[in-house]
């Protein structure tokens, strides 16, 4: 049963959106299901995720405002365009793995807003590998879209630079921001932007998920400024592939080392 599985939806949520949350068993309705929010906030002061299995075969994973979410609806109202443009990226991509539709975030958010997908042909309901695929599919994308629109601070875990490397320092902690990846990922494919290389395909679970996400142009180097687009900013690569676009500074494109890798092979 899935509401026997807390700790597992747990582990997956925090793994992929870098903030912690809480999750309980909700026994209240005619099926059992799971319950995500945001720590240290008590449940009803802001967003409530649900995943919970419905009829014979689906999953449904909704999202609703607890009955004291005032204070998180004014942190949402101070949002900015960035924030907007990422959770919106992040909310189309359930669209390829669930029946899904969204009103534009770019609207006055209220406590009436309500989210709602459905995951259909399911081999079983509560086997652990359907629960983590609605989980990262569809619930996960879901808590990272808010996560954005609260501007939630990111778990980031990474191995500090050499002394001096404060730039690229910065844009390690930046590509290594597990809704960034998750992101590039949900948009592009777990494949190498430039070599191609499928991980899961070739190393199998163990070593699967190596991929890593690359700002196509930092910030930094813009000479004026643009809206950011995670579809077209954000791209997977490999380690080997991200060392090696990083190899000068300003770092290559990722047609610049695709064109140096295929010369080399030819």
């Amino acid at each position: 049963m899935i509401a026997y599985k807390p700790e597992l939806l747990k582990k997956t949520v925090i793994k992929s959106v870098g903030v912690d949350v809480s999750v309980e068993a909700n026994t209240s309705g005619r099926r059992s299901g799971l319950d995500v929010w945001f720590a240290p906030w008590r449940k009803r002061d802001g967003p409530v995720f649900q995943l919970k299995p419905v009829g014979l075969n689906r999953h449904l994973v909704t999202m609703k405002f607890g009955k004291s979410s005032g204070l998180c609806l004014m942190r949402i109202a101070g949002r900015n365009v960035e924030q907007t443009t990422f959770s919106e990226a992040l909310l189309k991509s359930i669209k390829a793995n669930a029946d899904f539709e969204f009103k534009s975030l770019r609207e006055d958010i209220t406590s009436s807003l309500m989210w709602s997908a459905q995951v259909k042909g399911l081999g079983s309901q509560h086997a652990d590998e359907s629960l983590i695929s609605t989980a990262k599919n569809v619930m996960v994308p879901m808590i990272a879209a808010m996560a954005e629109l609260l501007g939630f601070e990111e778990i980031i875990e990474y191995e500090p630079e050499f002394e001096g490397a404060v730039t690229k320092k910065l844009v390690s902690v930046r590509e290594r921001s597990p809704r960034n990846r998750l992101l590039a990922l949900q948009l592009h494919g777990y494949e190498c932007g430039t070599c191609g290389l499928k991980p899961l395909e070739t190393f199998g679970e163990a070593f699967g998920g190596i991929l890593e996400v690359h700002h196509i142009e930092p910030v930094s180097n813009l000479n004026e400024p643009r809206a950011y687009n995670p579809e077209i900013d954000l791209i997977p690569l490999c380690p080997n592939c991200h060392r090696m676009i990083h190899q000068i500074n300003p770092p290559h494109t990722p047609d610049q080392l695709r064109t140096i890798l295929n010369k080399q092979h030819a």
